[in-house]
């Protein structure tokens, strides 16, 4: 294959994986905005209890049915929009013998359309959200039956597809997510606090980076906030209200309104490389639902690259699959108020921090886009 034809959904991972592909090899892009892509800014989650339901869940929803039979516009430089489009809305100008990379399960029909080889990059298990589940389950399936091979963001959503799909395993290749080597430091991260300083100087600084929601153990959050007078708390990162369960709402409140904490709200994406800097120990709060199973966490590769002490909670596996003894798991609050207070006493130095950086370095988008290159290549020989 001498180029790849990109449809690129709205998604910041889609985003880099495309750049740094390009590095490589030319790729034309088909800019995609489609009712996944706007449903996902809400975030309707399906927990393991059951759904969320919210007006704008239904809204969405009618929505959804409304755009079945919507057209397909393709102009130079324009988004395609409306998603489950015909087959029959297809436009020359997206049919050659490139590559196609999907990057959706919506975008089924249009890559029906193609010729030449086809693959796709599952970057969530979309049946999970609690919108016209059975729609994105059947569209993701037209999908993969036609990919020479898939690329799943864990081991977890790997297992998934294969098992929902009757896929076998080695159509499905492992691709994580990463961090931009650009935004890697140059030098070694140190610790801020040295043994030769006083440590009243100022509070060291716990942080939060990502989305705020129920995907986070905010209950955790408030427990350990409390229970840690001598520690600042910086959470960076937007509030996802529709994905907030009741219970939830009053712990984000508090957290809010505590003079420790400090709320910077949503960040451009390679601009949280420069907060996870700051902070004296980066804290991955997940909780068990169902969508962190199978998730790949940006966040994660972030705190790699600034060299910190990294602190998680159980429900997120990916985080122990890659980074292992880089991070410490705790499996509660208590814990979590022990892992800080043994930081606190060591200055925040776990003689790790060259270990997580050359980490970072194993774990760029440049390194995730030559695996889905040698595996084009592979199969297109």
């Amino acid at each position: 294959m001498s180029s790849i034809l990109a449809i690129q959904r709205e998604d910041v991972v889609v985003r880099e994986l495309v750049a740094a592909i390009e590095v490589t090899m030319p790729v034309s892009r088909v800019p995609w905005r489609s009712p996944i892509a706007s449903m996902l800014g809400e975030r309707l989650l399906r927990p393991t209890t059951g759904r969320i339901a919210t007006p704008a869940g239904r809204v969405i929803a009618k929505s959804l049915a409304l755009v079945t039979a919507a057209g397909l516009a393709v102009a130079a430089g324009s988004a395609v929009r409306g998603g489950w489009p015909s087959r029959a809305a297809g436009s020359p100008r997206l049919t050659s013998r490139r590559a196609v990379l999907a990057t959706s399960p919506d975008q089924a029909d249009l890559v029906a359309s193609m010729s030449g080889p086809r693959f796709y990059h599952a970057i969530d298990d979309f049946t999970e959200y609690a919108w016209a589940s059975a729609r994105v389950l059947a569209a993701e399936r037209r999908i993969v039956d036609g990919c020479r091979a898939v690329f799943a963001v864990s081991n977890a959503l790997a297992e998934t597809l294969c098992e929902r799909h009757g896929l076998s395993r080695d159509r499905v290749i492992v691709v994580p997510n990463g961090v931009p080597a650009d935004m890697i430091p140059a030098d070694v991260p140190r610790p801020h606090l040295r043994r030769d300083e006083p440590a009243e100087r100022s509070l060291p600084i716990a942080g939060v980076l990502g989305s705020l929601s129920s995907r986070l153990r905010l209950d955790w959050l408030r427990q350990v906030v409390d229970a840690t007078p001598w520690l600042s708390w910086r959470f960076v990162g937007g509030i996802e209200e529709a994905e907030l369960a009741p219970g939830d709402r009053f712990h984000l409140r508090w957290l809010e309104q505590h003079p420790r904490c400090r709320f910077e709200g949503p960040r451009p994406y390679r601009d949280l490389v420069r907060y996870a800097t700051l902070l004296d120990v980066a804290v991955m709060p997940y909780s068990d639902r169902i969508t962190n199973a199978s998730g790949s966490p940006t966040r994660l590769f972030t705190h790699l690259a600034a060299g910190h002490p990294m602190l998680a909670t159980p429900g997120c596996p990916q985080i122990e699959e890659l980074a292992g003894s880089l991070v410490t798991t705790c499996e509660g609050p208590e814990t979590l108020v022990t892992a800080l207070e043994g930081l606190r006493d060591r200055r925040f130095d776990d003689g790790l921090h060259r270990a997580r950086w050359e980490a970072a370095h194993r774990h760029t988008w440049a390194e995730r886009a030559r695996v889905i290159l040698d595996t084009i290549h592979a199969t297109v020989a």
